[in-house]
């Protein structure tokens, strides 16, 4: 039997949309006609002193375009936090519901820019960091692989969930994120990050594969937005967004 392209991370989902009174569908390519420069009604980038998000130059990549979100500065804590606006998705009003999105810790493919205060996934709108030293905070709600020094062993990721007062993770190496030379993934090549979220249990997607689940402490009642953070802690924390997607169901009762 064939391997599903996703894994069957989407489940139930058609992608792209094949019945739109069912579902919605967010895709952001970060082709030519997204809007690079600062537009706070659908991005909002807030700094830890530094950090930036900017559309690579044409040519960069022969595959559409790509988002380089950079810590800006190699020092301990300072980065920023990258938030999508226009994507609001409300877990009590979606039902099961998934997030991915094809990155990269690298600027170069072989240089490793991860560092222990990263975030990709989905989370409430915020202004205030959502790591600190070099720790997740736990009054906010979100979903999403962190790779966090409180929750992961050195240089891998995990799945994280907090419902706005407590969080909880799928153990310490769920993924390693490295070159491929040293059994990683992430920075050799882009990886595709994947949260699906089915009957009340989180699962964590790599490059279509499962590698791990949380069952609790998932959010519920905040509108998520897609969410993406690069701080640095002595090497410059770089990330490179080549897509992101979401895909929930559509309440007949929604707002």
């Amino acid at each position: 039997m064939a391997v599903r392209y996703d894994g069957g991370a989407l489940g139930s989902f058609a992608f792209p949309i094949t019945d739109p009174r069912n579902q919605v569908q967010y895709f952001e390519d970060f082709n030519s006609q997204f809007i690079a420069a600062a537009d706070t009604e659908y991005f909002v980038v807030t700094q830890s002193t530094s950090g930036t998000f900017a559309l690579l130059a044409d040519g960069s990549f022969q595959h559409a375009g790509i988002g380089a979100l950079s810590g800006g500065a190699q020092t301990d804590g300072q980065g920023a936090n990258l938030q999508f606006l226009t994507c609001h998705l409300e877990p009590d009003e979606a039902g099961d519901y998934m997030f991915e999105a094809r990155v990269r810790f690298s600027t170069d493919g072989s240089t490793n820019s991860v560092t222990d205060e990263m975030f990709v996934g989905l989370a409430a709108q915020n202004t205030d960091a959502l790591i600190a030293s070099d720790a997740i905070v736990s009054n906010v709600q979100y979903i999403g692989l962190t790779t966090t020094a409180a929750e992961c062993d050195s240089g891998h990721g995990t799945l994280i969930a907090c419902d706005g007062t407590t969080k909880k993770a799928a153990g310490s190496s769920a993924v390693k994120l490295n070159t491929s030379a040293n059994s990683g993934v992430g920075v050799s090549d882009f990886a595709r990050i994947g949260i699906s979220v089915r009957s009340g249990v989180a699962t964590l997607w790599v490059n279509g594969e499962k590698k791990g689940t949380v069952e609790s402490n998932l959010p519920s009642s905040s509108v998520l937005v897609p969410t993406f953070v690069a701080q640095s802690n002595g090497t410059q924390a770089e990330m490179y967004i080549d897509y992101m997607m979401a895909v929930f169901g559509r309440s007949s009762t929604a707002k």
